[in-house]
């Protein structure tokens, strides 16, 4: 759906399509739990494909708070830290954004919100956010495989594997 707005299409015209192709896990993947909606898109990583998921997760029509998760990029070489202070200053127009692992730190820094915090890890991340969920959020989390946030997510809510 963020591809076709991106490209200025109409994602409702391609809705009835698109719920009949088989979703890949970890990748924009839906779930529910307690109320509370969760993308999973931490199977891999890019700057544009994160840029992509703020702007998906700023513009889709969602009664509660939005909440992103960002997990470090991995393989970004000797930019890491500033392409990651990019990412921290695009993220804007959500309620409250966690920040996971050591590269992740710049981006922590750059972020205007104040609603912001770093973990080092995933498990404290998880432990902080699991009490502050509320009826009606909407959480994203996005990293590199190698942060594996979906981890966050399943001490969260116990669903681990495929599609909930």
């Amino acid at each position: 759906m963020a591809t076709l707005a991106a490209l200025g299409r109409d994602p409702r015209e391609y809705a009835a399509r698109l719920a009949r192709v088989p979703r890949r896990a970890l990748r924009m993947e839906p779930r529910r739990h307690a109320r509370v909606d969760w993308l999973l898109d931490c199977y891999n990583a890019s700057p544009e494909s994160t840029r992509l998921a703020f702007e998906f997760l700023r513009s889709v029509s969602h009664p509660g708070r939005r909440i992103a998760v960002l997990g470090a990029l991995g393989e970004l070489g000797p930019e890491s830290a500033t392409i990651h202070a990019g990412l921290g200053a695009e993220l804007h127009e959500v309620d409250l954004a966690l920040f996971v692992g050591e590269e992740a730190r710049a981006a922590y820094e750059a972020c205007p919100l104040s609603e912001r915090i770093w973990f080092a890890e995933v498990e404290s991340a998880a432990s902080w956010l699991a009490p502050r969920l509320r009826p009606g959020d909407l959480v994203l989390l996005k990293g590199s495989r190698r942060i594996a946030l979906e981890r966050l997510h399943a001490a969260v809510t116990g669903q681990v594997g495929g599609a909930h």
